[in-house]
């Protein structure tokens, strides 16, 4: 719900980790209901295999997330060996941590193991919830496009299609 979307690459064999930050105005409005991030995310994809300097014979696991489905379009479209998956491991912590690292930079400090189970998980969203409603200017760091602030009737995501 806060911050913008951090986007990770880490390679197994060399143990490198780059990231981007997809800024949070592509999740609120207009930009949100016009899709505009699943270009900006297929841009960091791509920016980061380059930086990491991927190899179109090395496969590639994306998260199967609906924010990366462009991503996976593209690159699959350039021939790179990609698949979809669940993130564990390496790139899951240190992408969290990245994560984490950007929020705190907003003034917002997140609660201990959030993560843990999804108890924690919604702690975790009513806390940042809390958090932007103390002060309105904090909506400004809030992806205020999703359902939950908008009220609009949950979206049919499915795959992205070309």
């Amino acid at each position: 719900m806060l911050g913008g979307v951090v986007i990770a690459c880490y390679r197994e064999e060399t143990k490198e980790f780059a990231h981007r930050l997809i800024d949070v105005k592509f999740f609120q409005e207009p930009a949100f209901d016009q899709k505009h991030y699943l270009n900006e995310v297929s841009q960091a994809v791509q920016d980061l295999v380059n930086e990491l300097k991927v190899t179109k014979e090395e496969p590639i696991t994306l998260c199967t997330g609906y924010v990366l489905s462009r991503a996976v379009f593209d690159l699959r479209q350039k021939g790179f060996d990609v698949s979809t998956g669940k993130i564990t491991g390496n790139l899951q912590g240190l992408a969290e941590q990245a994560y984490l690292n950007e929020i705190k930079k907003l003034g917002y400090e997140p609660i201990p193991d959030r993560e843990v189970s999804n108890r924690m998980r919604a702690k975790s969203f009513y806390d940042m919830l809390k958090w932007i409603k103390e002060k309105p200017e904090r909506y400004k760091f809030a992806k205020t496009g999703w359902r939950f602030f908008t009220g609009k009737p949950k979206r049919q995501w499915g795959r992205y299609e070309y």
